[in-house]
């Protein structure tokens, strides 16, 4: 699946994770990643870079779902296709 996340994997890789729609994943990672910047007496640049990252993976993650319920659907609705040969309609031949 295709998504615009960066040419090297950004947010997920900012995010330590790989592409996922799981929004709790998404923000154990961003709380994971923020208490090492708070142990590392936090840049207030590297804390806004993480929070972007988390709310764009947050986005990408319900535009993922979005795609696929739209996928579901449209298998479950699509019309069947009858590939039976149809007869055709016979004349009675009554002319007056």
């Amino acid at each position: 699946m295709v998504t615009k996340s960066g040419a090297n994997g950004w947010p997920w890789s900012a995010l330590g994770i790989a592409e996922t729609v799981d929004k709790a994943a998404i923000r154990a990672a961003y709380d994971a990643k923020r208490a090492e910047l708070d142990a590392e007496a936090m840049r207030i640049s590297a804390f806004a870079e993480l929070t972007e990252a988390r709310e764009k993976a947050l986005f990408l993650a319900s535009e993922l779902l979005r795609v696929r319920e739209r996928e579901e659907v449209s298998e479950a609705v699509s019309p069947r296709v009858d590939t039976a040969p149809r007869s055709k309609p016979t004349s009675t031949g009554t002319h007056t």
